[in-house]
């Protein structure tokens, strides 16, 4: 079996081998930099929890010490970023490349699919005549032996009453025989394996999918869901959210059937 072709290596690969992407320690000082920020900030934590309530002085202070957190979240994100950057672009080499694989492979497909699919259609389209014509036949065989079940109960005769019978039974069997027919031919068509590489398979006949034809008949029938309901409000706040503000103050939309609430927002 030949070897499978290498990856190309970063930069950092060639220099520092496979798994070496960077120097052991490379981010260990900033590392231990954020986890000691970090830590003094938990301790902040613990003295604010303990004030229920703010003066003018540490309202500003609590203040100052929430933006401090949040540039030190900031400075953290932009770190993991740097430290993962290596790893990060060794992964969009490695799925780059069995992206580019797959998808020469999926293009082989093409070359067999079609026909494949045709073959598949062109079974299913005999399967489907012979089941048509063994359901005429089921019908007409079970039609004429009632007929002569029914001629066999008014016959004059014993003779003609047996000979009767013997038609119904004879065409009951035929009956019998068309609707086994009908059930063979209403099997899925299937193509099997030349190997025993592949499953058998056979046209795969989609679900059903809705289209709306009177969209006033199928609100009025789904109005009781609560999904209904969402969605309505979700496109009520789309409109709220497109509409425009004139001299400072936002267009509230008038929309029948809908109000609007407000809620107090707090900038942070």
């Amino acid at each position: 079996m030949r070897n499978a072709p290498a990856l190309p290596l970063l930069d950092d690969e060639a220099r520092h081998g496979i798994g070496g992407n960077s120097p052991p320690d490379e981010f260990a000082t900033t590392r231990a930099d954020f986890d000691t920020r970090v830590k003094a900030a938990l301790s902040g934590a613990n003295i604010w929890e303990k004030r229920p309530t703010f003066d003018k002085d540490l309202a500003e202070r609590a203040n100052d010490y929430l933006a401090g957190l949040r540039k030190l979240i900031g400075l953290a994100d932009k770190a993991r970023l740097a430290e993962t950057k290596p790893h990060r672009d060794r992964t969009d080499l490695i799925n780059k490349w069995w992206s580019s694989r797959i998808e020469m492979a999926q293009k082989a497909i093409g070359t067999a699919q079609p026909q494949l699919d045709a073959y598949k259609r062109d079974l299913q389209r005999k399967a489907d005549e012979e089941r048509r014509a063994a359901e005429q036949r089921q019908r007409e065989a079970a039609e004429a032996a009632r007929l002569a079940e029914l001629e066999a109960a008014q016959a004059r005769t014993a003779s003609a009453q047996i000979e009767a019978e013997a038609r119904a039974a004879e065409l009951a069997q035929q009956a019998k025989e068309a609707a086994h027919d009908v059930r063979a031919a209403s099997a899925p068509v299937m193509v099997g394996s030349a190997t025993g590489l592949a499953n058998r398979s056979g046209i795969r006949n989609p679900p059903k999918r809705a289209r709306i034809t009177n969209i006033t008949l199928a609100f009025a029938y789904f109005r009781g869901r609560s999904e209904v309901a969402e969605l309505i409000e979700r496109l009520a706040n789309a409109e709220m959210r497109g509409a425009p503000t004139i001299r400072g103050e936002k267009v509230i939309p008038v929309i029948p059937g809908v109000e609007w609430d407000s809620s107090e927002e707090i900038a942070g």
